[in-house]
């Protein structure tokens, strides 16, 4: 650009003046206000778009599980991605094997390592808690998942240190040792 500012010739007999940048003749009119504000209104729209209601309720049903500060966060880390798995390295370009370290069946993504890994499902299949029935958990969903748990901590005629077990589950999961 600074090229082509240089090559600009001032006009020192020419009087400066305030120009409207929006209309074709300088001038501010409504029509060209209006058009800007609405121009300015859709970019905004366009980047702040709404969830849909079911994850709209998913996240809020998140802050308000009855947890600690910490394990919110944590769950918060698996509904958003960032938790620290080998897709999530590989896709950031580090060469990794994807493998689970666990069982080294499946890709190690928050899915499987919380869900799908043996060590996972034989945790959940001993805990208080309901399975999903038919197929048991979502292979490919950690979305699905998280809102199953949530609904089913809902569940009132179930014992509450059964309803308030997911996030502690979760966490035992993710923090038991690999071998």
């Amino acid at each position: 650009d600074i090229p082509l500012i240089l090559q600009i010739k001032a006009q020192r007999t020419k009087r400066d003046e305030l120009r409207w940048g929006f209309s074709h003749n300088g001038v501010y009119d409504s029509k060209s206000g209006y058009k800007l504000a609405e121009s300015i209104s859709t970019i905004n729209s366009v980047h702040q778009t709404s969830l849909p209601p079911l994850e709209r309720q998913l996240w809020r049903d998140l802050w308000k599980t009855k947890a600690s500060p910490k394990l919110r966060h944590f769950l918060w880390r698996i509904l958003s991605g960032a938790l620290a798995v080998k897709q999530q390295l590989a896709y950031r370009g580090i060469p990794t094997d994807a493998r689970c370290p666990r069982c080294h069946q499946g890709p190690e993504t928050i899915c499987h390592m919380l869900f799908n890994c043996p060590l996972a499902k034989e945790v959940w299949e001993r805990a208080p808690v309901p399975l999903p029935q038919a197929a048991g958990f979502s292979t490919s969903s950690t979305f699905v998942n998280m809102h199953y748990l949530m609904a089913t901590s809902k569940k009132h005629f179930l014992d509450p240190k059964t309803r308030l077990a997911f996030p502690w589950l979760l966490w035992q999961i993710w923090k038991a040792p690999t071998y």
